[in-house]
């Protein structure tokens, strides 16, 4: 397949790499050539560049859902050191393909600059890049892997970052919205997040930040198919329901406040760490009870350490369901504080 492909379309990508100019332009240190005795090389020439693009295309997600295909033409300049400088696309097909065309060659290392009068120089050149997904079998995006990505920690670290990463937009805030955006993105081969795409829109700046929160992820472990890593592709809500600091009626644990510091006595299991250096004290925890009744975005704000503010977070997230609080008769989510106070009985 690779060999085919590049044979196909060497020809082309030929007439682009060699356009015809004139190199009567006055020299200078920093003059950009068109066209010179030695024009520059990739690697493996044709065949080096097309490989190159074979091996490390990563396909556009909005592309690939949309049945994309076609050319974007790229002009660079290749720099006396062989790196590779202002890259833009001359001829765009949007849907993703120009920004990873752009990646791509901006990415293209150890090109042999160009020469005139046995002295390196500055040339502009042009590659077409091909975006058509049989060219490239390695790169498909997979919604059904064998094993799925996973967020490093698991499904409460990925509810943990996306709470406490997510802020809410001042105009979202000031027109009262609250829902959520839907996000497609891949989980590439090696982890990382890319084709972040806006699914279901929420407008109010909502968009802007879930795109910015999923971006910003950590490298996921990659999903697996026949034990190889593969692209797959993911979805995740981002949620925009502001927590409230003050309400008519504030949250509740079943019971009351007795019960809850009655929960707490009851459960607490003293780490051995904090035993064995008699450490004692208060951990403040800041928390959200949601609008039913759930706990989540749960933050210590200031503990002892020696194990104590994980036995406080450990205790808050196994709390049973409370009673929510309420704005204008209706239950919306609430931040509370609660301290969590830890004593070595003697």
């Amino acid at each position: 397949m690779k060999k085919t492909f590049i044979f196909l379309v060497v020809a082309e990508l030929l007439f682009v790499l060699f356009p015809s100019a004139s190199h009567s332009q006055e020299a200078s240190q920093d003059s950009v050539y068109n066209f010179v005795p030695k024009m520059p090389e990739y690697p493996g020439g044709q065949e080096g560049i097309l490989t190159y693009f074979v091996e490390n295309m990563r396909y556009p997600l909005a592309a690939y859902l949309k049945a994309v295909s076609g050319t974007a033409y790229v002009n660079f300049i290749v720099e006396k050191d062989g790196s590779v400088s202002d890259v833009h696309i001359l001829k765009p097909i949007g849907f993703g393909c120009d920004e990873e065309a752009i990646r791509l060659v901006s990415n293209m290392k150890g090109w042999v600059p160009g020469e005139l009068d046995g002295k390196k120089v500055r040339v502009r050149s042009n590659v077409p890049v091909f975006f058509k997904e049989e060219l490239y079998p390695g790169c498909r995006i997979c919604t059904k892997p064998d094993s799925m990505p996973r967020f490093p920690g698991g499904i409460e670290a990925l509810s943990a970052y996306l709470d406490n990463e997510t802020k809410y937009p001042p105009l979202a805030r000031t027109n009262d919205i609250r829902g959520h955006v839907k996000v497609n993105f891949v989980v590439e081969k090696d982890g990382s997040v890319s084709n972040v795409i806006i699914f279901d829109s929420l407008g109010y700046g909502c968009d802007n930040e879930a795109f910015r929160v999923i971006s910003n992820m950590p490298a996921w472990e990659p999903g697996y198919l026949d034990s190889e890593p593969v692209r797959t592709l993911l979805s995740l809500n981002v949620n925009f329901n502001e927590a409230y600091t003050i309400v008519d009626e504030m949250p509740q644990f079943p019971g009351g406040t007795e019960a809850l510091y009655r929960y707490l006595g009851e459960n607490i299991i003293y780490p051995t760490r904090a035993l064995y250096d008699s450490v004692e004290g208060r951990v403040f925890v800041n928390f959200t009870v949601n609008e039913d009744g759930s706990i989540s975005n749960i933050i210590v704000i200031r503990g002892p350490g020696h194990g104590l503010d994980e036995e406080a977070i450990r205790l808050v997230k196994n709390m049973p369901q409370w009673i929510p609080g309420r704005l204008d008769g209706k239950p919306v989510s609430v931040k509370y504080n609660l301290p969590v106070k830890f004593t070595i009985k003697k």
